[in-house]
């Protein structure tokens, strides 16, 4: 509630009461409400007024954002899915990237590491359609090349995924995988003034942590290991027993790392301070954040700041003048500023949870120094207090000045806005190094040195800075013709980017978007952009990108309205176009051949060396962007009266001019395999979403879900053809592996004999994995692969939430999947005694005689067995997995109480993220992916309490 022309206003509580002082007769309210319609109520007596809140049931006036601009929602024909700053702030993340999942159909998320600072998820949009770069282009505020690490998801007012041609072809070059819109929230001449204050204080702790075997299980297995080998059993009755008891800590250590490094919960602290109002000559927003992120690692005393914690200050101001009736000015100001301090250790001290066996050594020996071994020289331990440390400083800085024009003068509806964006982002490392002196303690009392220690060095360090500016001018045309309007625009951008003393990027570009609607029921769009780069050659920087979609929404008809009543909403749309994608190769400049230095000749009397010049790279002059050719058909709908939702989206992609290598055979000589455009891959999925909404007085329920699915196709992936056509990558997914189809294992000599021969190790045994020899030729080889699982991004990831008000108690629940992955460990943790690494419990039921017809992992062998760790169907595991995303339970207080002290709103919440998972992989959490653990910081499931006042 808002008195108009003033700054007098107030927000309902629970129950829509609301109260206003100095308001008279005649004076005009405005009443507005996120999913009803803005009106202005003239006030007609004195006391209490009662206002009925006119429900917004089609959202036909609702703005969304699209590329380059804004439409209203009734007449957005192309796909795009959004979620809103309320979602967000649900999730108590650091990472705004981590509170997508299962929110936006069609978006895959996937968090591979967690470590505070770096915990970025991978997003992607539609799957996978490409062999090169598959991210999505990052627009902030209509700045391309922005990142969201780092922005406060308060300030967000919304985040919008654009998905087909029509969205995506306005960015050209850069749009064929997606595009992510992060839109910050403006003040509001329609809202009174407000301040707003959030503080809330977390517990984190890790989602998975790998369960190992204790010192008495690790020697036992080695002692099968030998026996499986035939070999001296490596530990005696004696040292079993010392193990088993624990009777002499020194001798016989039983270290359980996961216990002695990781805390059994960290602390995440986080402050937000926001001001927002404005009138009909200025609108402002105004935040200022700070977030504290402790890691996971025991703080052990030390000299020097050697804890581990990440910290972030975040502000922004966004404001809109009105200098006239005609002249708009925005200026845009924001920036982030983080610091990571850590301890300085070789490998990450996670890693130890399954790089170091239990009773490697003790962590100190009897007379205080640190413990270690002669094959295995580093100590966990010491590793995080007396090795130094790491200070890295990161910051942004962003501006952006706009200026717009109304044009009514000329032609109604005419506007021109130019703009300028600089952003400016720079890193720093500081470390300081030492070491630490280290000794084996022998079984005699004697101890062998290992280490030398060094006292704390002098600070070394690395640091880099980069910028870039966007230049744009937008010419916009906006205007109704009866039941005919008619919306039009043509954007010129530029934009040139410097990173430390690399040649600099430039993009420059015009594209444009027109759209028509006939009576808000039938509507067509043309979206187009001509654009290009310096990263391919002169003549070969530019391309043309249109894109087309038509739309009609059915339920404008009469006889929809006379005989279909129960659909309240029925929208259909198709698309077509063609974007490009410029994420080729890797590497800039791939036109260009190089030479380098090398030997020459000898020339002359006497003979002398001269030196030489050699081809390094031999480039194409003909390289170029990838072509999307996207088609997308789809319907949105609600029944009866808009209780129900549901809409469809089809979608078809083919990627075309991929870049791959050409196929060169060695004795030609060439340097390399030039590259070449010849790559294609077909992807093609289904998004769907279904919704119910319904409000019973005080109690509001939202339940909302939705489901994506995409499989890509290789096409052509210029290959040499294969000995045996089913080891072709073409026809295959894309990055799904060729692995070894298992058959379990081997029960005695008499089937190893009458089998095929198995050929990666010299002997194969009782309790080995056997494989099918697939060919048939007699041999279980490479050539007996076939492409086995997926691959280790989703083909499917979906999102159910749960929304539930009651008067003054707010309830939200997310829950949030993937399916159709699969993932491959190898090296430490999956593989017993890996380079005098521990082994898992599950390795206990490994294969004996005994329990041939329960055992559920190959016999067991010291390190790798280059037999039984292959990527096979049984070292090949299921990636699926569901989680309990987020939940969030809050209270608001009575706002009679409230204004007694000055105070609009109060609501105390509590939240969480990754509660719950439900996985197969038991190792590492299930989004981690494949290979060995050695470089993992776990994802973080989170306990968050908060508070949040309005004044």
């Amino acid at each position: 509630m808002k008195l108009e022309n003033s700054n007098n206003g107030a927000s309902t509580d629970f129950n829509g009461k609301f109260s206003l002082k100095n308001v008279k007769v005649n004076d005009v309210l405005i009443v507005s409400g996120v999913g009803y319609v803005t009106q202005r109520i003239i006030v007609n007596k004195e006391g209490d007024l009662k206002i009925t809140l006119l429900e917004d049931s089609k959202g036909l006036d609702e703005l969304v954002v699209v590329g380059q601009g804004v439409q209203k929602k009734a007449s957005v024909i192309g796909s795009i899915s959004s979620v809103s700053t309320k979602e967000l702030k649900q999730s108590p993340v650091a990472n705004l990237s981590n509170a997508l999942a299962g929110r936006l159909p069609g978006l895959i998320s996937i968090q591979r590491n967690g470590r505070q600072g770096s915990d970025g998820a991978t997003l992607l949009i539609r799957g996978v359609a490409t062999l090169n770069g598959t991210s999505p282009m990052v627009v902030v505020d209509g700045v391309e090349g922005r990142t969201l690490s780092d922005i406060e998801p308060s300030d967000v007012e919304s985040v919008s995924i654009l998905k087909d041609a029509t969205a995506t072809a306005i960015y050209g070059i850069r749009g064929a995988n997606g595009v992510v819109l992060i839109t910050s929230r403006r003040g509001s001449a329609a809202k009174a003034p407000s301040i707003s204050f959030t503080s809330q204080y977390g517990l984190q702790e890790p989602t998975r942590i790998p369960e190992v075997v204790n010192s008495f299980e690790y020697a036992t297995l080695i002692n099968q290991a030998n026996k499986n080998n035939g070999t001296p059993l490596t530990y005696s009755a004696a040292q079993l027993e010392g193990y088993r008891t624990h009777s002499d800590p020194f001798l016989y250590p039983d270290n359980d790392f996961a216990k002695i490094l990781l805390r059994k919960s960290s602390v995440m602290t986080r402050q937000n301070l926001t001001v927002t109002g404005g009138s009909n000559f200025a609108r402002f927003f105004v935040s200022a954040g700070y977030l504290s992120q402790a890691g996971i690692y025991n703080k052990f005393e030390t000299p020097y700041p050697s804890d581990q914690v990440f910290k972030r200050y975040n502000f922004r101001g966004n404001v809109d003048v009105d200098v006239t009736k005609t002249t708009l000015l925005r200026l845009d100001l924001s920036g982030s500023f983080g610091s990571v301090n850590r301890p300085r250790y070789e490998n990450e001290p996670f890693f130890a949870v399954v790089r170091f066996a239990p009773n490697i050594y003790p962590i100190k020996n009897p007379d205080g120094t640190w413990g270690s071994a002669v094959s295995l020289t580093n100590n966990p331990v010491a590793e995080l207090s007396d090795n130094g440390y790491v200070v890295s400083y990161t910051g942004r800085s962003q501006g952006t000045f706009a200026i717009t024009q109304k044009l009514d003068v000329l032609t109604k509806g005419l506007s021109a806005t130019a703009s300028l964006s600089y952003d400016a982002n720079y890193f720093q490392d500081q470390t300081r190094s030492k070491n630490y002196d280290a000794f084996q303690y022998n079984a005699n009392g004697t101890y062998t040195r290992t280490r030398t220690g060094s006292k704390l060095g002098a600070v070394s360090g690395a640091y880099g800075l980069s910028r870039f500016a966007t230049y744009r001018a937008i010419l916009a045309y906006d205007r109704a013709f009866g039941n005919h309007a008619l919306t039009s625009s043509a954007i010129y951008t530029q934009q040139k980017s410097y990173s430390n003393v690399d040649i600099p990027a430039a993009l420059q570009g015009l594209s444009g978007r027109t759209t028509y609607n006939y009576r808000n029921k039938y509507f067509a769009e043309a979206t187009y952009a001509y654009n290009g780069s310096e990263n391919f050659a002169k003549g070969k920087r530019f391309g043309f990108f249109p894109a087309g979609a038509v739309g009609w929404i059915a339920t404008e008809e009469e006889f929809f309205k006379e005989k279909l009543k129960f659909i309240s909403f029925l929208k259909l749309k198709a698309s077509y176009g063609v974007v490009g994608n410029d994420q080729i190769g890797g590497s800039r400049f791939l036109f260009n051949s190089y030479f380098a230095d090398a030997s020459g000749g000898s020339f002359g009397n006497p003979p002398a060396g001269t030196p030489g010049l050699a081809e390094s790279f031999l480039g194409n002059e003909n390289i170029t962007w990838e072509r999307g050719y996207k088609k997308n058909i789809a319907f949105e709908s609600k029944f009866f009266n808009n209780l129900i939702t549901f809409n469809v989206d089809l979608y078809r992609e083919d990627r075309k001019q991929i870049l791959v290598n050409s196929l060169v055979p060695q004795l030609a000589g060439l340097p390399n395999s030039p590259p070449i455009n010849k790559g294609q891959v077909k992807n093609q999925g289904f998004e769907v979403e279904l919704g119910i909404r319904k409000n019973f007085n005080n109690f509001l329920i939202n339940i909302k879900g939705n489901i994506g699915f995409n499989r890509s196709k290789v096409i052509d992936n210029n290959e040499a053809t294969p000995v045996y056509a089913y080891q072709s990558g073409k026809g295959k997914r894309v990055g799904q592996p060729l692995g070894l189809i298992s058959e379990g294992f081997f029960a005695s000599s008499q089937e190893i004999a009458a089998s095929p021969l198995q050929t990666y190790t010299s002997k194969i045994v009782p309790g080995d994995l056997k494989y099918l020899d697939y060919n048939g030729d007699g041999v279980v080889n490479d050539f007996d692969r076939v492409a086995i699982g997926y691959s280790t991004v989703p083909e499917m990831q979906y999102g159910a939430m749960f929304d539930l008000s009651y008067k003054n108690f707010d309830l939200s629940v997310l829950f949030q999947g993937s399916a159709h992955s699969s993932v491959y460990f190898d090296q430490f943790g999956y593989v017993p005694f890996d380079r005098q690494g521990t082994a898992l419990k599950d390795h206990l039921n490994s294969w004996t005689p005994e329990n041939a017809a329960t055992a559920t992992y190959p016999r067991i062998d010291i390190g790798a067995n280059a037999n039984n760790t292959r990527l096979s169907t049984f070292t090949q595991q299921n990636g699926n997995y569901m989680r309990l995303k987020n939940a969030e339970i809050g209270y608001s207080f009575s706002q009679s109480l409230l204004r007694r002290v000055g105070l609009k709103r109060v609501r105390i919440f509590a939240n969480g993220q990754n509660l719950a998972t439900w996985s197969k992989i038991k190792l590492v959490d299930p989004e981690y992916g494949s290979g060995s653990i050695g470089t993992t910081y776990p994802q973080q499931k989170v306990y968050n309490f908060g508070l949040n006042l309005d004044f």
